[in-house]
């Protein structure tokens, strides 16, 4: 999803500044309220149907580099917007878990932690003259690193394993957020603008997840 963009025809100018402030940050931002709805919604809901939720968001996703490029614009935000709720359902046990070790306030503060470091990274990507387009590789490479961590971890379950992953992750999906905004930049055009806002979108959310991990194992830890 990431390099599609690169490869149409006739797209190559780049994002321009108007586009990115009228469709992404609207986009952008909606994505997001959405999320808080699917995870108020979702807060009592078993968990088999979180799980039911968890599969059609992955299908959403895997399936995003063709509809969210289509021609049907009402569609394609209809998509971005069930999947942002559904990305909010699957969100509620990782609240919940934080929400019980440090209480409710735990969510505020990594959301409010999560959106001063996306604000000043992508402010940053905004308005630099250094191309990080060229991290793309480097950071697929850790974000595999971090996938197989993960899956060790699972029959490892150790605390501080888990704490270094999430720091790690912390630091990879910051370099995201430097990298997707040099790609908006340099090969979206304004009519890209829903791949756009689920790019950074899932740069958000996944810096969100793990910084509120890290939260709740420092948390845990002083009980």
């Amino acid at each position: 999803m990431r390099e599609e963009a690169l490869r149409r025809q006739g797209y190559s100018g780049g994002m321009t500044s108007n586009g990115f402030m009228t469709r992404v940050i609207p986009m952008f931002s909606l994505g997001l309220l959405m999320t808080t709805v699917g995870s108020y919604f979702a807060w009592n809901l078993p968990f088999g149907f979180l799980i039911f939720a968890a599969i059609v968001e992955l299908i959403l996703i895997f399936t995003s580099s063709k509809w969210a490029y289509s021609e049907a614009a009402n569609a394609n935000i209809g998509l971005f917007l069930l999947f942002t709720t559904l990305t909010g359902m699957t969100l509620v046990p990782i609240l919940k878990w934080a929400s019980y070790t440090g209480g409710p306030g735990i969510i505020i503060q990594a959301l409010g932690i999560s959106a001063l470091t996306f604000a000043a990274l992508a402010g940053y990507g905004a308005t630099t003259k250094k191309d990080f387009s060229g991290i793309g590789g480097f950071l697929m490479i850790a974000l595999i690193g971090i996938i197989i961590a993960s899956l060790v971890n699972i029959f490892i379950g150790g605390t501080m394993f888990s704490l270094i992953i999430s720091i790690i992750s912390v630091l990879v999906f910051s370099g995201f957020i430097l990298y997707d905004m040099a790609v908006i930049r340099r090969n979206f055009s304004d009519r890209d603008y829903i791949v756009a806002s689920i790019a950074l979108y899932l740069d958000f959310i996944l810096l969100f997840q793990n910084i509120l991990q890290i939260l709740g194992i420092l948390r845990s830890d002083d009980r």
